[in-house]
């Protein structure tokens, strides 16, 4: 058996592990579409000279910053912190965790509306690939929800896919009381679509829309972002709300 037979194999197993419910071709297809997404970009990490195999440790610092903390007139403020960092702080940290820069629409960038571009005010996937190539950086990957605004959320109210799967519509929105979660907002909204109205999971808030997880063709979308983020200079990935 070939080395890729094999990892599609094992692809395979796992997903179904996951997601018994589906059947045996959609799994094959999910499987088959996130290894050729790994086969298309293997070649990540191989020329980087930022990439190491040690991950951390005792020495290493972290320091954390909004992607706007500091501005400059006239450029991005992924460029002003990058500056700051190498003029005034010195050696202070090896690590920089840049709070969320993908376009949102609230919540400090954790009500992420595109996972293509950056807020323009920060800079661009060029910026924050020079940034990366004096600092390794850590990035979050907003995994629980999408903003209100984002091409999912939109396909949902039009009854379109993919965002009609990728949204978390409960059927039945009883029983809930005992939900926990770091929030004093109703647990869910309701939304007009084309079909009716409809609600949908808000764990966070109205204006962060939760994903349904059960479709295991999300996970493609995501491996889409890790992509991104690796071949744009992010080392480190933080998973944010993991727990919800």
């Amino acid at each position: 058996m070939l080395v890729e037979d094999d990892q599609l194999v094992r692809i395979n197993r796992q997903l179904r592990k996951i997601y018994p419910a589906h059947s045996d071709e959609e799994i094959t297809e999910v499987s088959s579409q996130l290894l050729q997404i790994l086969r298309d970009n293997c070649d990540i990490g191989t020329s980087d000279e930022n990439t190491s195999f040690e991950l951390w440790d005792s020495s290493s610092t972290v320091l954390i910053s909004y992607p706007d903390s500091v501005s400059r007139q006239g450029e991005s403020t992924l460029k002003t912190l990058s500056d700051l960092i190498d003029n005034k702080l010195g050696n202070i940290a090896n690590i920089v965790h840049i709070l969320p820069f993908l376009k949102s629409t609230s919540d400090g960038g954790f009500s992420v509306s595109s996972h293509k571009e950056l807020d323009p005010y920060f800079g661009d996937w060029n910026d924050l690939k020079l940034f990366s190539q004096k600092h390794k950086i850590m990035a979050d990957l907003v995994l629980n929800h999408v903003s209100s605004s984002h091409p999912w959320v939109q396909e949902f109210i039009q009854s379109k896919l993919p965002g009609l799967s990728y949204i978390l519509s409960p059927d039945d929105i009883k029983g809930w009381e005992n939900v926990v979660r770091p929030r004093n907002s109703a647990l869910f909204t309701n939304l007009s679509t084309k079909h009716g109205n409809k609600n949908v999971w808000t764990t966070f808030g109205p204006d962060q829309i939760d994903l349904d997880w059960k479709d295991p063709y999300i996970i493609i979308e995501f491996l889409k972002l890790i992509v991104l983020y690796l071949r744009n200079g992010v080392h480190w990935i933080r998973l944010d709300a993991v727990a919800f």
